[in-house]
């Protein structure tokens, strides 16, 4: 789930937050570390693919989306940098970083909630 795919982000980012950004920051000048880096996050990558996979299957995907675009975008809101800047220079505690990437992604990508007749949507009055 996704949920779980960002869980995993702010329970793994903070082990790893000093080598991430050493290597982030010498990636483009030094090819060892541009394929680490590569590395690292081509593991991301893969779990946003099958993530989206499986919306898709459940038919909670929205149809627009290509598989590629929506692993692309899932891959960047889960990033270390999406991370790193809402979490420390943003000062969002973790566990409302997994709720704002989670509501984030689900708005975006998924599929729009059917109206059920006679339900009653937040703001509305009793009928």
């Amino acid at each position: 789930s996704i949920r779980a795919f960002a869980r995993m982000q702010a329970w793994h980012n903070p082990k790893i937050a000093t080598l991430a950004r050493a290597l982030d920051d010498c990636r483009h000048a030094d090819p060892a570390a541009s394929t680490a880096w590569r590395d690292r996050t081509g593991n991301r990558m893969r779990g946003a693919i099958s993530i989206i996979e499986r919306l898709r299957a459940e038919g909670r995907l929205e149809p627009t989306w290509t598989t590629t675009e929506a692993a692309a975008l899932l891959w960047e809101l889960t990033s270390f940098h999406v991370w790193d800047d809402l979490v420390n220079d943003a000062q969002i505690a973790p566990d409302r970083y997994v709720e704002i990437i989670t509501t984030a992604a689900l708005g975006t990508l998924g599929t729009p909630m059917e109206v059920v007749p006679g339900f009653i949507e937040f703001g509305d009055a009793p009928r």
